[in-house]
């Protein structure tokens, strides 16, 4: 995500026509956060580490780090990743203070 440009074509998922779509990058945006101690996690800034598999077998294929307002697609529905929070394998990183995150 950190080296995506205007202009640049991703593919993406059309859940509608539950198909992929190749789709040129329009806007792209970056921001610092610094987290707030002594607040609570979800108003603190924390980032959210979701586990390999903690979705299902394969979601993510990865660990990934993402801000506890990123929405999760789930039956039609945008579902808030800080909803999703267990304490396991979704959970508030607090070894991250700062970091940076990007829209595109």
């Amino acid at each position: 995500v950190e080296t995506l440009e205007i202009g640049d074509v991703v593919k993406t998922w059309n859940w509608q026509s539950q198909s992929v779509e190749n789709r040129t990058i329009v806007w792209v945006g970056k921001k610092h956060m610094t987290v707030k101690a002594g607040v609570a996690d979800d108003a603190a800034g924390y980032p959210v580490r979701v586990l390999k598999n903690a979705i299902a077998e394969g979601v993510p294929y990865k660990d990934m780090l993402i801000t506890p307002e990123h929405s999760l697609f789930f039956e039609n529905k945008f579902v808030p990743v800080r909803m999703l929070v267990n304490g396991r394998s979704i959970f508030y990183d607090r070894s991250i203070q700062s970091y940076d995150y990007f829209h595109v």
